[in-house]
C-alpha cells in the first residue's frame, strides 16, 4: 500500500504521494503495521524538500502521531 506513495513522490508529485501516505498511516496505525511505517518513514526522507505543503506536513503529523500513540 505504502510504496506507490513513494513512487509519486521520487517522481514529483509531492501532493498526492503525502495525501495518500496519509492515508496509509492511519492504516498503518490502525493494523500496527510496522513495515508500512518504515516504508512510509523513508517517503517522508523523501518528501522533505517540499515540507513546506500543507500536505506534507499533514503526512509528518500522521507519522508523529502513529510514533506517539
Amino acid at each position: 500500500m505504502a510504496y506507490p506513495r513513494r513512487a509519486l513522490a521520487m517522481i514529483g508529485e509531492p501532493d498526492e504521494a503525502a495525501i495518500l501516505g496519509a492515508e496509509a498511516a492511519r492504516v498503518a496505525q490502525t493494523t500496527r503495521s510496522g513495515r508500512t511505517t518504515t516504508v512510509l518513514v523513508d517517503t517522508m526522507r523523501i518528501l522533505e524538500c517540499w515540507s513546506a505543503r500543507p500536505h506534507v506536513r499533514t503526512l509528518r503529523d500522521a507519522l508523529i502521531e502513529g510514533r506517539t500513540a
